[in-house]
């Protein structure tokens, strides 16, 4: 389980690898038995698997299953009602939890929303941008100041007020590799022109 402001990276006894983004919690065995290995995730985790055609891994979310056999692939759950899943490489098959029907099957830069009760939804993207969190890049394009302040919140462990809701208008673009907190307030009060 991670906190606000933490990542962790955990290997499996198989070998695959977990990356944990803040706020994320995954249950899994002490030691893979049976025919399955199966996960258990709420939050935001990027998965690395180790292939084993015998023994699929299954992560299961609230409302979704996803199945793979070896391949990279990050499953957000920290939006109400939503789970989103991007593929960066392999193959993937996505389903919603109890409805084998509501199922698509994804490869690399594919990306499916499930919402609530409603048809899972498959695009293309860059599976890069969308992932960037676990190398500590942040990854701007094109989102409100309200949109960035809901991610660098949790990023830094903070809590952000703004005075001038005026402010909070416009749209964003700029990445960051691992900024520290004052650098990216220089960066962003220059394009938002605020004091902070």
């Amino acid at each position: 389980k991670t906190q606000r402001g933490e990542k962790r990276t955990v290997t499996l006894p198989d070998g695959s690898t977990i990356r944990m983004n803040y706020e994320t919690e995954v249950k899994v065995p002490k030691q893979f038995e049976g025919d399955e290995r199966v996960v258990y995730l709420t939050g935001q985790a990027h998965f690395d698997i180790t292939r084993n055609p015998e023994k699929p891994f299954i992560v299961y979310t609230d409302d979704t299953k996803t199945r793979v056999l070896g391949t990279s692939f990050d499953i957000n759950t920290k939006k109400a009602d939503e789970t989103e899943i991007i593929v960066t490489s392999g193959k993937v098959s996505f389903s919603e939890k109890g409805q084998p029907d509501n199922l698509v099957t994804l490869t690399v830069n594919d990306r499916a929303i499930l919402k609530t009760a409603q048809r899972i939804l498959k695009s293309e993207i860059d599976a890069q941008k969308f992932t960037a969190w676990k190398e500590n890049k942040l990854v701007f394009d094109g989102e409100t100041l309200q949109e960035v302040i809901q991610v660098i919140e949790p990023w830094y462990d903070i809590k952000i007020m703004v005075k001038d809701p005026d402010k909070l208008q416009g749209s964003y673009k700029f990445s960051y590799a691992n900024p520290s907190l004052q650098e990216l307030f220089e960066r962003l009060s220059f394009m938002a022109k605020f004091d902070y």
